[in-house]
């Protein structure tokens, strides 16, 4: 395959993102690295200049697990390294 994914995938000739897939206009190729399954794919979060919470609100894309201390500071303010990245 020598095209973007979208070129296919675009929701007419094939099935496109999925209604909760996370919002962006990043091609398919910035995240997915196989072409047999879409499961796992690594977000580079090098560039984000908005707080976790943006993304990270249980919506768009995971949040605060359910047994976190219950508190009103950003995530950075304790968490400092970003491990998912790594």
């Amino acid at each position: 395959i020598s095209t973007e994914c979208a070129t296919c995938h675009n929701g007419s000739n094939a099935r496109s993102q999925s209604a909760n897939h996370v919002a962006t206009t990043a091609t398919c190729e910035t995240c997915h690295t196989s072409t047999k399954s879409f499961a796992g794919a690594k977000f580079d979060h090098a560039g984000i200049t908005t707080g976790c919470a943006t993304c990270h609100n249980g919506t768009i894309a995971e949040g605060k697990p359910r047994d976190h201390p219950s508190t009103s500071a950003s995530c950075d303010q304790c968490h400092t390294t970003r491990s998912w990245d790594r």
